[in-house]
Formats: structure tokens, sequence, C-alpha cells
């Protein structure tokens, strides 16, 4: 009898040794499902907030780097609508300003590296390298954006160049790039987006490229 009863008391040790272990993993488990979903809460209202709040930095930001690709327009179009997009698109467009440029005043020489200089940014401009004598990239840096500026020291190299596939789709300026062997690429005209579908291949006015002259019309 005294063995039975050891046995038995051995036995219901093991039994809630057993349970309180497997209500610990329920706690953690719990505790880690609420967490979860917390972070999931945050994380959508923040997204909201982002997407649609007061602040409208993050939502151009967002709406413009969608709508300057070929192929992901789609992650605007996904929140926002046509009027939206096209007012975001409005505000944040860089107006040409009409006029014609006198490039007889433009003159570069060997002295231009001495100075004086009347400024800053005329010194940035003119004061080459002396690593590279065809041209120099500077930092924009603004409290808003950050953007470069590339100073070409020889304009009679800078050329045209365009898709291998124009009419049909375009290509990514990395590619253009490599093709050309070009030392600096910069992207240049638009092209036609009808319900920002377009595949960069319809290039908007006339495109000049090695002679040949490229005018997309509309079917």
């Amino acid at each position: 009898m005294g063995r039975s009863i050891g046995k038995r008391t051995r036995l219901d040790k093991e039994v809630k040794k057993t349970k309180k272990q497997l209500k610990t993993k329920r706690n953690i488990f719990k505790k880690f499902l609420i967490f979860i979903l917390l972070l999931g809460t945050i994380c959508c209202y923040s997204g909201l907030f982002l997407l649609y709040g007061p602040y409208s930095g993050f939502r151009d930001w967002y709406i413009t780097t969608a709508m300057m690709t070929m192929s992901h327009k789609y992650l605007a179009t996904w929140f926002y609508d046509e009027v939206t997009i096209e007012d975001c698109m409005y505000r944040n467009n860089i107006i040409e300003v009409l006029g014609t440029t006198d490039t007889s005043k433009i003159h570069f020489s060997v002295d231009d590296n001495k100075g004086p200089f009347e400024n800053k940014y005329e010194e940035q401009v003119l004061k080459r390298s002396d690593k590279n004598n065809d041209y120099k990239i500077i930092r924009l840096q603004e409290s808003r954006y950050t953007g470069y500026l590339v100073v070409i020291y020889d304009p009679s190299r800078v050329k045209t160049a365009v898709s291998s596939k124009i009419g049909s789709s375009g290509e990514y300026i990395s590619e253009i790039s490599k093709k050309n062997k070009s030392l600096v690429a910069i992207n240049a005209g638009g092209f036609e987006d009808d319900n920002y579908s377009g595949s960069g291949g319809a290039p908007i006015g006339v495109t000049i490229s090695s002679r040949k002259c490229y005018k997309w019309k509309r079917i």
C-alpha cells in the first residue's frame, strides 16, 4: 500500500508539473499574439496616417516616386484616385521657363580653375577636379530634397539617346547608358502614359537622336 501511494504521489506531481508547463506556454503564446496584434494595429494606423493624414510630404513622395516608374504606377493607384494623383503631380511638376539661352555668354577657360569666383556656387561649377576634367557632379542638399547638378565642360559631347525598343517599350536609363558607353546619363523627355499604363516607348513630341527624328503619333 505504501509503495502504491508513493507512485501515485509522484504521478500527481508530474501531472501538475506538465499542466504548469502547458499553462506557461499558453501564457507566452497569448502574450506573443497580443504583441503581434498591437504591432499590426500600430503599423496599420501609422500607414493610414502617412497615406491620408494632414502631412502631405510622405504622400507626395510616395505618389511621385510610384508615378515616375514605368511598371509600378499601380502602387499609387491602389490608394489614391486619379484626381489626387493628378493634383500631386501638378504641384510637384517642374515648370519649364520659356525663352532662349545666349550661348555666347557661356565661357570656360583654363583660368576658370584659379578664380577669383563671384560666389561659392560659381566656384563649385567652374572649379574642375584634378582627377576628372570631363564633368563634375555637385550634390545639392536642401531642407525638403536632395539633388545633383551635373556640369559638362565640353557641351559638344552631350548626346541624346533613346530606347532600342522605341515605339513599343522603354528601357531603364542604366541600360541606355550602358549601351551608349555614357559617363553621365540623365532622364530627358516624358512619354505617353494614358491611364498610367504607358510602356515608356512612345515619347511625347519630337525626339532627335543620332540624326534620326522620332515623332510618336497616336493611332
